[in-house]
């Protein structure tokens, strides 16, 4: 029992994709940036941020949901073209 709640705790390593790795390399320069602010000598209203991060957040989902996509995609390619073929 104890040996199979440990292969259920614990995964083998797998690599990241380079979406993950993106958004966590956007996610470091953006926690720079919030960490460090300086004066802004200009003024973005509420409204106008809002539809900033909309489009932000929007770009991402796209990017990471176009990506599965097309992963899958060529994952259904490649197991076609290399089946074998019944006899």
């Amino acid at each position: 029992m104890t040996r199979r709640i440990e292969s259920v705790v614990t995964k083998p390593d797998r690599p990241r994709s380079w979406a993950v790795r993106g958004l966590s390399r956007f996610g470091g320069a953006l926690l720079l940036v919030l960490a460090f602010p300086r004066d802004a000598l200009a003024y973005i209203d509420p409204i106008t941020g809002s539809i900033v991060l909309q489009i932000l957040a929007a770009g991402v989902l796209a990017v990471t949901i176009t990506g599965k996509r097309v992963k899958a995609r060529a994952a259904t390619l490649m197991r076609r073209l290399l089946r074998r073929p019944e006899n």
